[in-house]
């Protein structure tokens, strides 16, 4: 390759790009070593065997006509000199052409019928008719990518098959390409096509240019057909060929350097694949157009992956736009994500090296579960997790974190559900309040029988019970975890209170010389309003345990003998209330039972 001070351009040349940048420069020195007068020497006069009727087409020095080969009768086609270009060079260019494109029979190439003399005696080569119309003309129409690589894959068969022959084409372009009415393509205009080698002369179409070929001198190889196939590939990737620009030095700086900016939003493997064709260094590139039609065969066989795959894309910029909005709709959100999944699925299916596709489902996966642990749900990320094909270490860390932060909640709640499941410890409950009851119905009763009522202390007469009740509560209190209960708490709390409180009152009673009457009176209605508030503000079924107590007050206030046998029926009142309402608690709503109760 040669430095950046060799790119030239005679003015020949120069003035050719500068007029039309897609022209094909034609090089001034002659490709073969025979004469045009030997050669056209050689050929016989004949000027019956064609009849022209009419131009079909021109190109700079040439000019093709429609003609009649009267001895088959068929309709082809003949290139011929214009007038002013009748010099033995350019007659030497043409034979040249006739000569080589004879030499090469494909199904790709267009085929030289014959080589004859018009009336003047300036050659004519005699070529197949193809009723169609240039490549160029259908991309310009906008034609679909599948029609236009299967029509570039043709052109790789041609250009292989000619490089196998050390024939380089070197002006590629989809001018020089012909497409017939019924999907034939031909490869044509081989008047710039030389043996591999070094070539001190530019040829060929700027815009397409390779490095090599503007970098003088330069080593022609396959390997310059192979760039050559990279720019037609760009060009339809991009609707333009990469060199192309305002000014001549600017393309021979372009396809000097050949850095073209290829396309991003095109289908991953054609942008990848024009990349590698148009490296600058021939060595980098792809070592035969054979190679080149084989990666676009390969593309057009996972045109349906590529399909699925691109549809699923669009599907995963909706769900990317989807989460980065305030709240999105879970629903519409996994259901997006659901179509992303299956798109992209279905494209490995179809083709597992799709990298896209595998690139797209690692995305749309990362998304989802980002989104999940967004909405503290670390079971269905910790699912999502299982569809990537490789572990992606700060999801899994961040799954793991939420899952520990789950697991943490999850066991506050059971416990907050233990403590306010009311039948933890109701058979103990039932049966201390059984105990207690029976001692305090029998208490009055005995203080009754003995004759102690009538004594100075009969105020005292309640502390025992109430200490021995409140000692008993505390070692309930501090004892195993098991019973402990928000009710069973606030029971035990409530009655340590309340005996505490009933102690301290008769110490204060007796103190103070309270006749025994007034002081029964007070512990009736002190009962009945304490029973009574926890009714009102807590549990409305021990309301017949106030009244109870509310009905005591009345009875020995008429009848002071009897107020411990009134006493006795209240507190038989309250423990059979307490018995009912305790032992028939079931769990509130919203509280999952806690497990089977303690005793």
């Amino acid at each position: 390759m040669g430095d950046a001070h060799e790119i030239t351009l005679d003015a020949v040349a120069f003035d050719t790009v500068r007029a039309s940048p897609r022209a094909t420069v034609v090089p001034r020195k002659l490709p073969s070593g025979r004469s045009a007068l030997a050669a056209v020497a050689a050929i016989r006069y004949d000027a019956a065997a064609f009849k022209i009727q009419a131009p079909i087409g021109a190109g700079g020095m040439g000019v093709v006509q429609l003609a009649t080969q009267v001895a088959l009768g068929r309709s082809v086609a003949i290139k011929m000199l214009r007038a002013e270009h009748q010099t033995p060079q350019n007659v030497e260019h043409l034979l040249a052409e006739a000569w080589l494109t004879g030499s090469l029979e494909h199904p790709n190439i267009v085929p030289v019928h014959d080589l004859r003399l018009d009336d003047a005696g300036h050659p004519l080569l005699v070529m197949k008719r193809i009723e169609g119309e240039t490549w160029s003309d259908l991309l310009h129409r906008g034609q679909p990518l599948e029609e236009a690589l299967r029509i570039l894959a043709q052109v790789c068969n041609a250009i292989d098959f000619a490089n196998a022959r050390d024939i380089i084409h070197r002006d590629i372009k989809p001018a020089n390409v012909m497409v017939g009415r019924f999907g034939e393509v031909y490869v044509v205009d081989w008047g710039v096509a030389l043996a591999s080698g070094e070539t001190t002369e530019f040829a060929g179409t700027l815009p397409y240019a390779a490095p090599e070929m503007v970098s003088l001198p330069g080593l022609l190889t396959p390997r310059t057909d192979v760039y050559l196939l990279g720019a037609v590939l760009f060009e339809i990737l991009t609707g333009e060929p990469p060199h192309l620009a305002e000014t001549v030095p600017q393309m021979l700086t372009r396809a000097f350097v050949s850095n073209p900016a290829i396309p991003h939003d095109g289908p991953l493997e054609l942008c990848d694949l024009a990349r590698q064709c148009m490296q600058r260094e021939p060595s980098a590139r792809p070592a035969t157009a054979r190679v080149v039609r084989e990666s676009i065969e390969r593309f057009l066989e996972h045109r349906g992956s590529s399909s699925l795959a691109a549809e699923a894309s669009r599907r995963l910029a909706e769900l990317e736009a989807l989460v980065k909005s305030p709240r999105p709709p879970l629903e519409r959100l996994y259901d997006i994500y659901g179509q992303c999944r299956f798109g992209f699925s279905q494209a490995l299916v179809a083709w597992p090296e799709n990298l896209a596709a595998r690139q797209g489902l690692r995305n749309a996966v990362r998304m989802m579960v980002r989104a999940a642990l967004a909405h503290d749900d670390a079971r269905t990320a910790a699912l999502l997790l299982n569809d990537l094909d490789e572990p992606d270490e700060d999801l899994v860390g961040r799954v793991a974190l939420q899952q520990q932060r789950d697991a943490d909640r999850a066991d506050r709640l059971k416990e907050l559900a233990r403590k306010n499941d009311p039948t933890i410890g109701q058979r103990g409950r039932t049966v201390i309040t059984a105990i207690l009851g029976t001692i305090w119905i029998v208490g009055p009763l005995l203080v009754n029988a003995s004759g102690f009522a009538a004594s100075r202390y009969d105020a005292l007469t309640a502390c025992p019970t109430a200490v021995g009740v409140l000692v008993l509560l505390v070692v309930l209190h501090f004892s195993s975890a098991r019973w402990r209960s928000n009710m069973n708490v606030g029971i035990v709390r409530a009655m340590a209170a309340i005996m505490t409180m009933q102690i301290v009152v008769s110490l204060v009673a007796f103190g103070m010389g309270v006749p025994p009457p007034t002081f029964t009176l007070f512990k009736f209605a002190y009962w009945a309003i304490v029973i009574g508030v926890a009714a009102a503000a807590l549990e409305p079924r021990m309301l017949p345990s106030a009244f109870a107590f509310a009905l005591g007050v009345v009875i020995a206030r008429e009848r002071m003998d009897v107020r411990y046998v009134v006493n006795a029926g209240a507190n038989a009142v309250f423990t059979l209330n307490a018995l009912w309402v305790w032992g028939r608690v079931r769990s509130r709503a919203g509280y999952p039972r806690a497990g089977r109760p303690a005793s």
